[in-house]
């Protein structure tokens, strides 16, 4: 049992590391790169139109973050939303809400 513990928790960390390396962007080469302000936090990521649109990374002032795509300023595709207490949970999300299984 344990060893099939240790083979999903191996695996989590193998599809981790493909979203973040997916994620890993410069900001001069794309012009739609930019940072955005919110009372709540800030953003850095694409942005069309001045909407969080593609992918991203939010971070909140309590700590947490989430890394992954936006659409119409909404968490949207894969993501990972991090606490601020090193717990993670990487799943799908549609208009901002998780959608199906999650890890």
């Amino acid at each position: 049992m344990e060893r099939h513990s240790n083979q999903v928790i191996n695996k989590v960390k193998e599809i981790l590391q493909k979203i973040n390396e997916e994620l890993t962007f410069k900001e001069n080469s794309d012009n739609n790169i930019k940072e955005i302000k919110y009372n709540d936090g800030k953003y850095i990521g694409n942005v069309i139109n001045g909407l969080k649109e593609g992918r991203g990374i939010m971070y909140y002032n309590n700590g947490d973050r989430y890394e992954g795509y936006f659409k119409n300023n909404n968490r949207e595709g894969k993501g990972t939303y991090y606490y601020n207490n090193g717990n993670y949970f990487l799943c799908s999300w549609i208009s901002n809400r998780s959608f199906g299984k999650g890890v």
